[in-house]
């Protein structure tokens, strides 16, 4: 019951995502792709998998974050943010941190998106608690 619940919150959340960024300069979107972010059990994070780790696309493609993790929100950092920041666009859950890493904090069952217009390899971390960690890369053709 809580995962056929989990799944029409997921879709519920993708079709208002997808809404939401139909006015965020996102009309020239050429397509969008999913990356799943699962694991762990309440309070007992010890894994995470990040579905696909890597990721080829082409320019103007949306890319969107999917929290799947129990119980905990995970953090999405791309390490050379000023980089990332200025080779997208339309935003959802993205910004400058202190560190001047560009990074989303995802809670459970949410998203997070970014849609890229520049070519090039965009490595990013997936963090969930203190110590997991997870990595995966964007290449933008």
């Amino acid at each position: 019951m809580k995962k056929s619940f989990m799944v029409v919150v997921g879709l519920a959340v993708i079709i208002g995502l997808t809404v939401f960024l139909a006015g965020q300069e996102t009309g020239n979107a050429k397509e969008a792709r999913i990356i799943s972010i699962t694991g762990g059990a309440a309070g007992n994070i010890q894994s995470i998998q990040v579905e696909p780790q890597e990721l080829l696309i082409s320019k103007g493609t949306v890319v969107v974050w999917n929290n799947w993790v129990l119980a905990n929100e995970v953090k999405v950092v791309f390490g050379d943010g000023k980089k990332c920041q200025n080779s997208t666009n339309a935003e959802t859950g993205f910004g400058l941190d202190a560190k001047s890493r560009y990074v989303s904090v995802i809670l459970e069952g949410r998203t997070a998106s970014l849609r890229f217009i520049e070519k090039g390899t965009y490595g990013y971390i997936v963090e969930a608690g203190n110590t997991v960690r997870q990595t995966g890369e964007i290449r933008v053709q």
